[in-house]
Parts: C-alpha cells; structure tokens; sequence
C-alpha cells in the first residue's frame, strides 16, 4: 500500500530513532525519501538527541 505521507530510507531509518544529529541532516545526507506531511512530523517524531556511546558500544 502506498501513502503519500511516508519516510523510507532502509537502514538509514535506524540513525534517524538515535536521533545522532537533526532530522533534516540525516534525510539530506543520506537521501531519505520524505513524502507528504511527513516532512512536517520529522523534527516532532525524530527530535536530535545526540546520543553519548561508549567505545565497547561503537
């Protein structure tokens, strides 16, 4: 089923739940495909976290 309000991207989605950086860097970088209204939610659903990994979780 199609939606016109949609994020794909594959694997990429998974740096967009850690919330490394801001939404709109990941989507341009690594060319995520934001469809819709969706745009609009990606700040809100996928806010920046910059998460803190210790090197045994690299």
């Amino acid at each position: 089923m199609q939606s016109d309000h949609a994020i794909a991207g594959g694997q990429a989605i998974a740096q967009l739940l850690l919330g490394c950086e801001t939404a709109d860097e990941i989507v341009a970088v690594n060319g995520i495909d934001v469809r819709g209204d969706a745009r609009r939610l990606l700040a809100i659903l996928f806010p920046a976290q910059y998460p803190q990994m210790g090197n045994q979780a690299l």
